[in-house]
């Protein structure tokens, strides 16, 4: 037990169960706002790519490339810029 400064509840022990569910429930509470700060932070850090995504794609349609290779990279970042936009549909928006 070193380390440790209670002892953890026996089966069927509620006293030491009730005594121990304050807890049990803060870490959840912490856990959950730090869920939606992380949250948070990839929104923005996805935000900030899909963002270069849209300079390369500028760069692409402006480019000296010939006409078919800078429709195949326009096409390939398009399809960059909506998975990332699908997967920031999904994040929570705390």
């Amino acid at each position: 037990m070193a380390g440790n400064s209670m002892p953890r509840p026996a089966r069927g022990d509620s006293r030491q169960a009730e005594r121990c569910t304050h807890r049990i429930h803060c870490p959840l509470i912490y856990w959950n706002s730090y869920q939606s700060f992380l949250a948070m932070n990839m929104k923005a850090e996805l935000q900030e790519v899909m963002n270069m995504l849209r300079k390369l794609q500028g760069s692409i349609d402006f480019g000296n490339a010939p006409m078919a290779e800078r429709e195949e990279l326009a096409s390939d970042v398009s399809e960059i810029m909506d998975t990332l936009f699908e997967v920031m549909k999904q994040l929570p928006n705390e």
